[in-house]
């Protein structure tokens, strides 16, 4: 089995040979052995369908294994014939005249755009984060202060700054 990364939905790879690999089709996708995982969310879901896969492998009694095509749906998330991450499912050819490499192109930019969104989101979090140790840190820093000018005799409160 081999799977080769570029822009066309993962369905077009699934071959007989391939049953099953779309975890590994997720991986060779969002990471690239020189610049490692296209975002931090991208690492995490893959982590977390890894997970999944050998928690049903060392405890295959627990419940209904599932596949990684439904490891994956339960990670990233299906909508109407869309894996998130993965591209398109299977669904039957028409002769409407749409053109099909135009609709390829269109889910990549999706697709792409999806991705920059997941690793602004994420960070986002970490500057709230960030954010909230700041804001903590001046707390506290302003006590030490308040209690210092307390202890020198000075009647100074920082909520008096606030109001002037």
């Amino acid at each position: 089995m081999s799977i080769v990364r570029d822009s066309r939905p993962f369905v077009n790879y699934l071959e007989d040979d391939m049953v099953d690999a779309e975890i590994e089709f997720f991986r060779v996708n969002h990471f690239n052995k020189t610049k490692g995982w296209v975002n931090e969310v991208a690492h995490l879901n893959h982590d977390q369908m890894v997970e999944i896969q050998q928690q049903q492998q060392t405890n295959p009694e627990e419940a209904k294994p599932l596949t990684q095509r439904e490891i994956c749906i339960e990670v990233l998330g299906k909508k109407s014939g869309y894996f998130r991450g993965l591209g398109n499912e299977p669904c039957p050819t028409s002769n409407h005249g749409v053109d099909t490499s135009e609709a390829d192109r269109l889910h990549g930019i999706i697709s792409s755009q999806q991705s920059r969104l997941d690793s602004q989101d994420v960070e986002l979090q970490e500057q709230k984060k960030t954010i909230d140790q700041l804001e903590s840190r001046l707390s506290q820093f302003e006590g030490m202060l308040q209690q210092f000018f307390s202890s020198q005799g000075f009647a100074f409160h920082f909520t008096d700054l606030a109001t002037q």
